[in-house]
Protein backbone atom coordinates (compact mmCIF):
# COMPACT_ATOMS: atom_id res chain seq x y z
CA UNK A 1 0.00 0.00 0.00
CA UNK A 2 1.43 3.33 -1.24
CA UNK A 3 1.75 6.34 0.89
CA UNK A 4 -0.95 8.18 -1.36
CA UNK A 5 -3.76 5.22 -0.70
CA UNK A 6 -2.93 5.85 3.08
CA UNK A 7 -3.89 9.55 3.01
CA UNK A 8 -6.47 9.16 0.59
CA UNK A 9 -8.37 6.25 2.91
CA UNK A 10 -7.20 8.84 6.93
CA UNK A 11 -9.59 11.08 4.47
CA UNK A 12 -12.23 9.18 3.55
CA UNK A 13 -12.22 7.69 7.22
CA UNK A 14 -11.91 11.60 8.80
CA UNK A 15 -15.01 12.21 6.73
CA UNK A 16 -17.45 9.35 7.31
CA UNK A 17 -17.00 9.60 10.87
CA UNK A 18 -17.59 13.00 11.14
CA UNK A 19 -20.92 12.17 9.09
CA UNK A 20 -23.22 11.70 11.96
CA UNK A 21 -22.82 15.42 13.35
CA UNK A 22 -23.94 16.24 9.76
CA UNK A 23 -27.34 14.03 9.53
CA UNK A 24 -28.15 15.47 13.71
CA UNK A 25 -27.26 18.61 13.39
CA UNK A 26 -30.49 19.68 10.58
CA UNK A 27 -32.56 17.26 12.58
CA UNK A 28 -32.09 18.81 15.54
CA UNK A 29 -32.55 22.93 13.75
CA UNK A 30 -36.21 21.35 12.77
CA UNK A 31 -36.92 20.32 16.44
CA UNK A 32 -35.82 23.11 18.01
CA UNK A 33 -37.68 25.36 15.78
CA UNK A 34 -39.86 26.62 18.36
CA UNK A 35 -37.73 26.79 21.41
CA UNK A 36 -36.66 30.53 21.18
CA UNK A 37 -40.17 31.92 20.80
CA UNK A 38 -40.47 34.07 24.37
CA UNK A 39 -43.74 33.32 25.95
CA UNK A 40 -44.68 35.10 28.62
CA UNK A 41 -44.79 33.53 32.20
CA UNK A 42 -45.80 35.75 35.25
CA UNK A 43 -41.81 35.90 37.59
CA UNK A 44 -41.38 33.67 40.68
CA UNK A 45 -42.41 36.01 43.25
CA UNK A 46 -39.84 37.17 45.23
CA UNK A 47 -37.04 36.12 42.40
CA UNK A 48 -33.89 38.30 42.24
CA UNK A 49 -31.87 39.06 39.43
CA UNK A 50 -28.29 39.70 39.41
CA UNK A 51 -26.60 40.52 36.04
CA UNK A 52 -22.51 39.76 36.56
CA UNK A 53 -19.85 41.00 33.49
CA UNK A 54 -16.47 39.55 34.74
CA UNK A 55 -13.43 41.55 33.03
CA UNK A 56 -10.06 42.12 32.73
CA UNK A 57 -10.08 45.56 32.54
CA UNK A 58 -9.02 46.35 29.09
CA UNK A 59 -12.46 47.04 27.95
CA UNK A 60 -14.30 49.41 30.09
CA UNK A 61 -15.95 51.49 27.78
CA UNK A 62 -17.75 47.82 25.64
CA UNK A 63 -18.54 47.06 29.37
CA UNK A 64 -20.36 50.32 29.77
CA UNK A 65 -22.27 49.90 26.67
CA UNK A 66 -23.22 46.64 27.81
CA UNK A 67 -24.39 48.15 31.01
CA UNK A 68 -26.31 50.98 29.35
CA UNK A 69 -28.02 48.60 27.18
CA UNK A 70 -29.09 46.47 29.90
CA UNK A 71 -30.51 49.30 31.81
CA UNK A 72 -32.43 50.45 28.76
CA UNK A 73 -34.82 47.65 29.29
CA UNK A 74 -35.85 48.83 32.45
CA UNK A 75 -36.10 45.62 34.40
CA UNK A 76 -35.65 45.67 37.71
CA UNK A 77 -31.93 43.72 38.04
CA UNK A 78 -28.97 44.64 39.62
CA UNK A 79 -25.88 45.28 37.81
CA UNK A 80 -22.37 44.57 38.92
CA UNK A 81 -18.98 43.92 37.56
CA UNK A 82 -16.22 41.75 38.81
CA UNK A 83 -13.03 43.29 38.55
CA UNK A 84 -9.27 42.66 39.14
CA UNK A 85 -7.72 45.03 41.92
CA UNK A 86 -5.60 46.82 39.57
CA UNK A 87 -8.04 48.00 37.78
CA UNK A 88 -8.97 51.44 37.88
CA UNK A 89 -11.59 51.92 35.50
CA UNK A 90 -15.15 53.60 35.89
CA UNK A 91 -17.82 51.68 35.15
CA UNK A 92 -21.51 52.33 35.18
CA UNK A 93 -21.95 49.60 38.06
CA UNK A 94 -21.06 48.84 41.49
CA UNK A 95 -17.91 46.66 41.01
CA UNK A 96 -17.02 43.33 43.01
CA UNK A 97 -13.01 43.83 43.64
CA UNK A 98 -11.31 40.37 43.66
CA UNK A 99 -8.32 40.77 45.74
CA UNK A 100 -5.28 40.45 43.92
CA UNK A 101 -3.76 38.53 46.72
CA UNK A 102 -6.26 36.19 46.87
CA UNK A 103 -5.66 32.54 46.36
CA UNK A 104 -8.25 29.52 45.51
CA UNK A 105 -7.49 25.72 47.12
CA UNK A 106 -6.63 24.61 43.71
CA UNK A 107 -4.94 27.79 42.62
CA UNK A 108 -7.17 28.44 39.54
CA UNK A 109 -6.23 31.08 37.60
CA UNK A 110 -7.51 33.36 35.16
CA UNK A 111 -11.28 34.13 35.19
CA UNK A 112 -12.44 31.15 37.13
CA UNK A 113 -10.29 32.31 40.06
CA UNK A 114 -12.37 35.48 39.91
CA UNK A 115 -15.69 33.48 39.70
CA UNK A 116 -14.59 31.33 42.52
CA UNK A 117 -14.19 34.90 44.62
CA UNK A 118 -17.27 35.67 43.40
CA UNK A 119 -19.33 32.94 44.25
CA UNK A 120 -17.98 33.35 47.52
CA UNK A 121 -18.87 36.64 47.89
CA UNK A 122 -22.15 35.90 46.93
CA UNK A 123 -22.80 33.61 50.16
CA UNK A 124 -21.10 35.87 52.31
CA UNK A 125 -23.69 38.85 51.22
CA UNK A 126 -26.51 36.52 51.82
CA UNK A 127 -27.39 35.69 48.91
CA UNK A 128 -29.22 32.12 48.18
CA UNK A 129 -32.47 30.84 46.17
CA UNK A 130 -34.08 34.14 45.63
CA UNK A 131 -31.05 34.84 43.23
CA UNK A 132 -29.94 33.96 39.90
CA UNK A 133 -26.90 34.84 38.49
CA UNK A 134 -26.77 35.81 34.74
CA UNK A 135 -23.05 35.84 33.82
CA UNK A 136 -21.65 37.96 30.65
CA UNK A 137 -18.22 38.01 29.22
CA UNK A 138 -17.03 41.90 28.79
CA UNK A 139 -18.34 41.62 25.20
CA UNK A 140 -21.83 40.58 25.56
CA UNK A 141 -25.03 41.17 26.71
CA UNK A 142 -28.68 39.49 26.65
CA UNK A 143 -31.62 40.15 25.28
CA UNK A 144 -35.03 41.46 27.60
CA UNK A 145 -36.66 37.95 26.59
CA UNK A 146 -33.61 36.41 28.07
CA UNK A 147 -33.81 38.46 31.24
CA UNK A 148 -37.62 38.02 31.90
CA UNK A 149 -37.76 34.15 31.20
CA UNK A 150 -35.26 34.15 34.46
CA UNK A 151 -37.74 36.06 36.49
CA UNK A 152 -39.90 32.93 35.55
CA UNK A 153 -37.65 30.31 35.12
CA UNK A 154 -38.03 26.91 37.06
CA UNK A 155 -34.95 25.16 36.79
CA UNK A 156 -32.03 25.99 38.78
CA UNK A 157 -29.59 26.78 35.70
CA UNK A 158 -29.98 27.45 32.15
CA UNK A 159 -28.64 29.17 29.07
CA UNK A 160 -29.89 30.14 26.06
CA UNK A 161 -28.83 30.49 22.42
CA UNK A 162 -26.50 32.99 20.57
CA UNK A 163 -26.22 36.05 17.73
CA UNK A 164 -23.72 38.47 16.34
CA UNK A 165 -23.09 42.04 17.48
CA UNK A 166 -20.59 44.28 16.17
CA UNK A 167 -19.56 41.39 13.44
CA UNK A 168 -18.58 44.22 11.35
CA UNK A 169 -14.41 44.10 12.18
CA UNK A 170 -12.64 41.18 10.77
CA UNK A 171 -14.94 38.99 7.90
CA UNK A 172 -13.31 35.55 8.03
CA UNK A 173 -13.96 35.95 11.75
CA UNK A 174 -17.45 36.86 11.65
CA UNK A 175 -18.11 34.27 8.80
CA UNK A 176 -16.90 31.49 10.70
CA UNK A 177 -19.24 32.33 13.74
CA UNK A 178 -22.24 31.86 11.71
CA UNK A 179 -21.61 27.96 11.90
CA UNK A 180 -21.29 28.68 15.75
CA UNK A 181 -24.52 30.39 15.86
CA UNK A 182 -25.83 27.18 14.05
CA UNK A 183 -24.21 24.62 16.82
CA UNK A 184 -25.69 26.91 19.42
CA UNK A 185 -29.48 26.76 17.69
CA UNK A 186 -28.89 22.77 17.11
CA UNK A 187 -27.12 20.58 19.66
CA UNK A 188 -26.43 23.35 22.84
CA UNK A 189 -30.15 24.05 22.49
CA UNK A 190 -31.55 20.57 22.34
CA UNK A 191 -29.53 19.45 25.05
CA UNK A 192 -30.57 21.88 27.52
CA UNK A 193 -34.00 21.81 26.41
CA UNK A 194 -33.90 18.61 27.74
CA UNK A 195 -32.37 19.37 30.63
CA UNK A 196 -28.87 17.20 30.16
CA UNK A 197 -26.57 20.15 29.46
CA UNK A 198 -23.43 19.07 27.13
CA UNK A 199 -22.29 22.43 25.35
CA UNK A 200 -22.04 24.85 27.85
CA UNK A 201 -20.94 28.20 27.53
CA UNK A 202 -20.27 31.48 29.78
CA UNK A 203 -22.05 33.81 28.01
CA UNK A 204 -25.22 33.77 29.13
CA UNK A 205 -24.57 31.02 31.45
CA UNK A 206 -27.27 31.29 34.66
CA UNK A 207 -27.28 29.84 37.84
CA UNK A 208 -29.28 29.71 41.25
CA UNK A 209 -26.89 31.89 43.61
CA UNK A 210 -26.78 29.16 46.59
CA UNK A 211 -25.69 26.62 43.80
CA UNK A 212 -23.20 28.50 42.42
CA UNK A 213 -21.83 29.87 46.01
CA UNK A 214 -22.10 25.58 46.69
CA UNK A 215 -20.31 24.61 43.66
CA UNK A 216 -17.73 27.32 43.25
CA UNK A 217 -15.41 27.62 40.11
CA UNK A 218 -12.31 26.58 41.73
CA UNK A 219 -10.92 24.00 38.96
CA UNK A 220 -7.10 24.21 39.07
CA UNK A 221 -4.52 26.41 37.50
CA UNK A 222 -5.99 26.63 33.77
CA UNK A 223 -9.90 24.85 32.96
CA UNK A 224 -12.83 25.16 30.51
CA UNK A 225 -14.66 26.76 33.44
CA UNK A 226 -17.86 27.01 32.06
CA UNK A 227 -17.86 23.41 30.56
CA UNK A 228 -17.03 22.15 33.69
CA UNK A 229 -19.48 24.08 36.06
CA UNK A 230 -22.55 22.97 33.67
CA UNK A 231 -21.81 19.45 34.22
CA UNK A 232 -21.35 19.93 38.03
CA UNK A 233 -24.24 21.11 38.06
CA UNK A 234 -25.63 18.73 36.02
CA UNK A 235 -23.99 15.85 38.33
CA UNK A 236 -25.13 17.34 41.43
CA UNK A 237 -28.98 16.97 40.21
CA UNK A 238 -29.95 20.13 39.72
CA UNK A 239 -32.15 20.93 36.71
CA UNK A 240 -30.74 22.71 34.20
CA UNK A 241 -32.93 24.14 31.17
CA UNK A 242 -33.03 26.29 27.79
CA UNK A 243 -33.70 29.97 28.02
CA UNK A 244 -35.43 31.45 25.18
CA UNK A 245 -33.81 34.80 23.98
CA UNK A 246 -30.73 35.42 23.00
CA UNK A 247 -27.09 36.07 24.00
CA UNK A 248 -25.59 38.90 21.81
CA UNK A 249 -21.63 38.17 21.19
CA UNK A 250 -19.25 40.32 19.12
CA UNK A 251 -16.56 38.34 16.87
CA UNK A 252 -12.95 38.29 17.23
CA UNK A 253 -11.71 41.55 15.46
CA UNK A 254 -8.85 39.94 13.57
CA UNK A 255 -8.00 36.43 12.12
CA UNK A 256 -5.16 36.23 14.92
CA UNK A 257 -7.39 36.83 17.31
CA UNK A 258 -10.02 34.02 16.48
CA UNK A 259 -6.90 31.75 15.88
CA UNK A 260 -5.85 32.27 19.53
CA UNK A 261 -8.99 32.74 21.16
CA UNK A 262 -10.15 29.08 19.65
CA UNK A 263 -6.59 27.70 20.39
CA UNK A 264 -7.49 28.96 23.71
CA UNK A 265 -10.44 26.86 24.00
CA UNK A 266 -9.38 23.62 22.34
CA UNK A 267 -6.74 23.90 25.10
CA UNK A 268 -8.76 24.48 28.10
CA UNK A 269 -11.35 21.41 26.71
CA UNK A 270 -8.65 19.18 27.01
CA UNK A 271 -6.72 20.31 29.83
CA UNK A 272 -10.64 20.00 31.76
CA UNK A 273 -11.36 16.75 30.14
CA UNK A 274 -10.21 14.12 33.20
CA UNK A 275 -12.02 16.36 35.60
CA UNK A 276 -15.15 16.42 33.20
CA UNK A 277 -15.20 12.95 32.23
CA UNK A 278 -15.68 12.26 35.96
CA UNK A 279 -18.66 13.90 35.77
CA UNK A 280 -20.30 12.70 32.79
CA UNK A 281 -18.60 11.15 30.14
CA UNK A 282 -20.76 11.77 27.46
CA UNK A 283 -19.86 16.10 27.40
CA UNK A 284 -16.11 14.43 26.66
CA UNK A 285 -16.91 12.24 24.08
CA UNK A 286 -18.75 15.22 22.21
CA UNK A 287 -16.44 17.23 22.70
CA UNK A 288 -13.53 15.21 21.75
CA UNK A 289 -15.41 14.15 18.69
CA UNK A 290 -16.25 17.59 17.56
CA UNK A 291 -12.73 18.76 18.27
CA UNK A 292 -10.67 15.62 16.56
CA UNK A 293 -13.51 15.20 13.18
CA UNK A 294 -15.26 18.60 13.18
CA UNK A 295 -12.79 19.33 10.62
CA UNK A 296 -14.17 16.56 8.57
CA UNK A 297 -16.71 18.14 5.78
CA UNK A 298 -13.04 19.40 4.66
CA UNK A 299 -12.72 15.94 3.20
CA UNK A 300 -15.50 15.95 0.49
CA UNK A 301 -13.73 19.13 -0.56
CA UNK A 302 -10.56 17.50 -1.21
CA UNK A 303 -12.21 13.90 -2.87
CA UNK A 304 -14.13 16.01 -5.51
CA UNK A 305 -10.78 17.86 -6.40
CA UNK A 306 -9.21 14.54 -6.40
CA UNK A 307 -11.50 13.60 -9.11
CA UNK A 308 -11.99 16.67 -10.99
CA UNK A 309 -8.22 17.31 -11.09
CA UNK A 310 -6.48 13.66 -11.00
CA UNK A 311 -9.25 11.24 -12.24
CA UNK A 312 -9.43 10.03 -8.74
CA UNK A 313 -12.72 7.35 -8.25
CA UNK A 314 -13.93 7.01 -4.76
CA UNK A 315 -16.65 4.00 -4.02
CA UNK A 316 -19.82 5.36 -4.66
CA UNK A 317 -21.25 4.98 -1.28
CA UNK A 318 -18.34 6.99 -0.03
CA UNK A 319 -18.54 9.84 -2.53
CA UNK A 320 -22.42 10.53 -1.43
CA UNK A 321 -21.50 10.81 1.72
CA UNK A 322 -19.09 12.86 1.85
CA UNK A 323 -20.87 15.26 -0.93
CA UNK A 324 -24.16 15.18 1.26
CA UNK A 325 -21.45 16.39 4.34
CA UNK A 326 -19.83 19.08 2.53
CA UNK A 327 -23.24 20.43 0.98
CA UNK A 328 -24.48 20.43 4.95
CA UNK A 329 -21.43 22.34 5.76
CA UNK A 330 -22.30 24.95 3.27
CA UNK A 331 -26.24 24.77 4.25
CA UNK A 332 -25.17 25.19 8.24
CA UNK A 333 -23.16 28.92 7.82
CA UNK A 334 -25.93 29.79 5.64
CA UNK A 335 -28.15 29.47 8.55
CA UNK A 336 -26.17 31.88 10.19
CA UNK A 337 -25.83 34.11 7.79
CA UNK A 338 -29.55 34.43 7.73
CA UNK A 339 -29.64 35.50 11.21
CA UNK A 340 -27.94 39.09 11.12
CA UNK A 341 -29.75 42.29 8.99
CA UNK A 342 -27.15 42.97 6.01
CA UNK A 343 -28.38 40.73 3.93
CA UNK A 344 -25.44 40.96 1.70
CA UNK A 345 -23.19 38.14 4.14
CA UNK A 346 -25.35 35.51 2.86
CA UNK A 347 -24.20 36.40 -0.87
CA UNK A 348 -20.82 36.47 0.72
CA UNK A 349 -20.99 33.40 2.93
CA UNK A 350 -21.63 31.93 -0.48
CA UNK A 351 -19.03 32.86 -2.15
CA UNK A 352 -16.38 32.42 0.52
CA UNK A 353 -17.60 29.31 2.24
CA UNK A 354 -14.75 27.16 0.93
CA UNK A 355 -11.62 29.51 1.84
CA UNK A 356 -13.80 29.99 5.27
CA UNK A 357 -14.10 26.58 6.21
CA UNK A 358 -10.83 26.00 5.57
CA UNK A 359 -9.88 29.16 8.00
CA UNK A 360 -11.90 27.43 10.34
CA UNK A 361 -10.47 24.03 10.31
CA UNK A 362 -7.28 25.21 10.61
CA UNK A 363 -7.86 26.07 14.75
CA UNK A 364 -7.56 22.55 15.62
CA UNK A 365 -4.32 21.93 14.01
CA UNK A 366 -2.99 25.84 14.74
CA UNK A 367 -3.92 24.51 18.69
CA UNK A 368 -1.87 20.95 18.49
CA UNK A 369 1.41 22.59 16.13
CA UNK A 370 1.28 26.06 18.28
CA UNK A 371 0.39 24.65 22.12
CA UNK A 372 -0.41 27.78 24.15
CA UNK A 373 2.65 28.00 27.05
CA UNK A 374 2.40 28.95 31.06
CA UNK A 375 -1.13 29.46 32.82
CA UNK A 376 -1.99 33.20 31.28
CA UNK A 377 -4.84 33.17 28.92
CA UNK A 378 -4.67 35.16 25.92
CA UNK A 379 -7.17 37.57 25.38
CA UNK A 380 -8.77 39.06 22.95
CA UNK A 381 -9.92 42.55 21.91
CA UNK A 382 -13.22 43.19 22.69
CA UNK A 383 -15.89 45.53 20.37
Amino acid sequence: MTLHTILLYVLIFFGIVAAPFSILQPILLIRNRNLRKYRHRPPVPGRRILILITTVGRASTVVNHIIDVVRSYELNVDIRVLIEEYDHSEYHADTIVVPESYQTEKNSQNKHRALHYFSQWLSMNGYGTETYVIHLDDDTYVTREYIQHVFSMREHAGLGTVRLREYGHSLFSTLADFGRITDYDSYVSFFSSRHRPIGVNGEGLTIRADIESELGWDFGPVAAEDLVMGQRIFAAGYTFGFIPGYVMIAPATTAMDFYRQRRRWVDHFFRSARDVWKLRKAAVLWFGYLYVFGWGALTGLIIWALVIFVGYNPPVPVLIILTYELIMAFISKQYGAWTVKEKRYRLIMLILQIPVTMFESGTFFYWALARPKGNKDYTIAKV
